[in-house]
């Protein structure tokens, strides 16, 4: 299995546990690893698929991803309220904290290229 491959593999894994964390109990004991492990995922998603070509967009995705979050998190709780217990906040947050690690690795490297390369 190749590099990419691992990385996409990452982002799924990733994504699936986001969606289904979302729906366990806070106090369930580990649910403490969870960020942990979303935002190593998220890293290896940055160091193994994204490619130097595609960093700005992602990075702007990103910012964007968490703007909408901030400013989206009324109509969302709104969202819970009206239709039930959804968690919609619960996976969009823990999508967000996938994202951060991959952010993370992909402005180091991007910081990296500009002053060391």
């Amino acid at each position: 299995m190749d590099n990419k491959a691992i990385g996409k593999w990452a982002l799924i894994i990733g994504a699936l546990i986001a969606i289904i964390t979302a729906f366990l109990a806070a106090d369930n004991s580990v649910m403490k690893y969870i960020p942990i492990i979303l935002l190593i995922l998220g890293a290896i998603v940055g160091l193994l698929v994204v490619e130097e070509k595609n960093a700005v967009k992602l990075m702007i995705a990103i910012i964007l991803f968490g703007s909408a979050l901030g400013a989206g998190a009324f109509i969302i709780t709104a969202l819970n309220d009206s239709l039930g217990k959804l968690e919609l906040l619960g996976i969009v947050s823990n999508l967000a904290t996938l994202l951060a690690g991959t952010g993370i690795i992909v402005t180091v490297k991007a910081i990296l290229d500009a002053t060391i390369m």
